[in-house]
C-alpha cells in the first residue's frame, strides 16, 4: 500500500476483538501515550475476566505517565493493575552494547567510531 500511513500501534476497527487469539495472550503497547485508542484497549482487557487470560503491558515514557494514569483511573479497576518501577536511563556502555547486538557485524565500522568519539570527550 504505497503512500498509506499505518499506525505503529495498529488500527482499531469493529473486528479488532476477533483478531485476539482465543488463548492466553499478552498484548504490549509500547510508547502507549502515543496510541489514541488506548482507552479502548484498556477497556477490552479489563472486560475479559474469564479464561483465556488477556494481559496488557503498557510502556510509556516519563512524559506520558500522567496520561496513562488518567486513562487507567477512568477505565480500569485499580485492583487489577500491577505497576513496576520505572527503568533507569541507560549509560553509554549499555547503549553501545545494545547497538552492537541490534546492528550486527555489518556495522562494525560504526562501533570503532563511537569509541574514538568517547576518547576525545574525556
Amino acid at each position: 500500500m504505497e503512500g498509506s500511513l499505518v499506525s505503529q500501534h495498529g488500527v482499531w476497527h469493529d473486528a479488532t476483538i476477533a483478531e485476539i487469539p482465543n488463548a492466553d495472550t499478552v498484548i504490549v503497547s509500547d510508547d502507549a501515550h502515543h496510541y489514541g485508542e488506548l482507552d479502548k484497549l484498556i477497556s477490552l482487557v479489563a472486560s475479559r475476566i474469564a479464561e483465556p487470560r488477556l494481559k496488557l503491558v503498557i510502556a510509556t515514557r516519563p512524559s506520558g505517565q500522567a496520561y496513562i494514569d488518567e486513562l487507567l483511573a477512568r477505565v480500569a479497576d485499580e485492583g487489577s493493575i500491577v505497576r513496576y518501577k520505572p527503568l533507569r536511563e541507560l549509560g553509554i556502555s549499555a547503549t553501545v552494547e545494545i547497538a552492537k547486538e541490534m546492528l550486527g557485524p555489518n556495522y562494525a565500522h560504526l562501533r570503532s567510531g563511537s569509541r574514538r568519539s568517547q576518547r576525545t570527550r574525556r
